[in-house]
């Protein structure tokens, strides 16, 4: 059954398991900081062993995943029967219904079955992402458009992020539309995770000033690299030259997958996959208790009108 458990004990068990930055307490405390939420920590025993955790951000019987920069931290042991993980995924549904409202959580790409949410009234999206995992050559085309850099006087440097750094990232987001308030939030949250170590800035700079910059969670405890914020640039062939940057400089490092966090635009994916990547499904699933009523009502009237007709 699921139970909760405080931070040490939560600590503990990610701990024993390895499991990546997204379960790290002080990476979720900046996120329950800055956005004024309960952090929740649950385990689920079968036999006096834990075969499942997930933590999750809450306020006013909702939960709430207040930014798109990361995955829920949901994991469920490997090697465990179809019985055992309906059983993990259903008891945490029923539970997690009768605390709230509504319910959000977006899956890393690990977690590939959602049918138990699917049968229980939840709303998926399937999602897309690339993950560079292999030490496959890009595309042919990358290399053609790396020579053309050779001219130009492009610099690369991996740092802690800058206030211009960040100020170029969410400037170009405020471009797109994203609200003032969320960015002022947003900037918050990646000082904080720079401040504990988490982020880093690759960049290209031109003249002594970036030019663009790529804003990089590192996960040292799994290997993994997750790029999460990348401002637009006029020259043509400055972000071939920061991505296949990136790539040589994680593997370097011994950082063994990037995950490039969105192939869901359709010219965006393509430039991504130049680099020979994998492609892989992600999800999201969500709950509302008032659709879920709806939902029922909905397939009884149907009922009703099929006696009737």
């Amino acid at each position: 059954m699921w139970t909760v458990v405080d931070e040490k004990s939560w600590e503990i068990e990610k701990s024993n398991f390895g499991l990546s930055l997204f379960f790290c307490p002080k990476y979720l405390k900046v996120v329950a900081d800055v956005y004024q939420l309960d952090l929740n920590y649950y385990c689920f025993r079968k036999k006096n062993k834990i075969q499942a955790m997930v933590s999750f951000f809450s306020k006013n019987q909702r939960i709430i995943m207040p930014e798109n920069f990361s995955y829920s931290p949901f994991y469920i042991i490997e090697n465990i029967s179809e019985a055992v993980y309906f059983e993990i995924n259903d008891a945490l549904i029923d539970f997690l219904k009768k605390s709230f409202k509504k319910i959000f959580f977006k899956f890393d790409t690990r977690l590939s079955d959602v049918r138990p949410y699917i049968w229980k009234d939840f709303k998926i999206q399937i999602k897309y992402t690339h993950l560079k995992n292999n030490e496959l050559s890009s595309h042919k085309s990358v290399i053609k458009n790396l020579s053309k850099t050779f001219n130009e006087e492009y610099s690369f440097n991996v740092e802690l992020p800058s206030v211009n750094a960040i100020k170029l990232n969410l400037d170009f987001l405020q471009k797109l539309g994203i609200s003032k308030f969320h960015c002022f939030n947003y900037q918050n949250l990646l000082q904080k995770w720079t401040e504990i170590g988490y982020l880093k800035a690759f960049n290209i700079y031109k003249d002594q000033e970036i030019l663009c910059s790529n804003l990089v969670l590192v996960d040292a405890n799994e290997s993994k690299a997750f790029t999460i914020l990348l401002n637009n640039v006029s020259e043509k062939y400055a972000h071939t030259l920061l991505y296949q940057s990136i790539i040589d400089w994680c593997f370097k490092e011994g950082i063994t997958e990037i995950d490039f966090c969105g192939a869901n635009i359709p010219n965006i994916s393509i430039f991504k996959s130049t680099f020979n990547t994998e492609l892989k499904t992600y999800y999201t699933v969500s709950y509302s208790r008032n659709y879920g009523f709806l939902k029922k009502f909905v397939y009884k009237l149907k009922g009703l009108l099929r006696k009737v007709l």
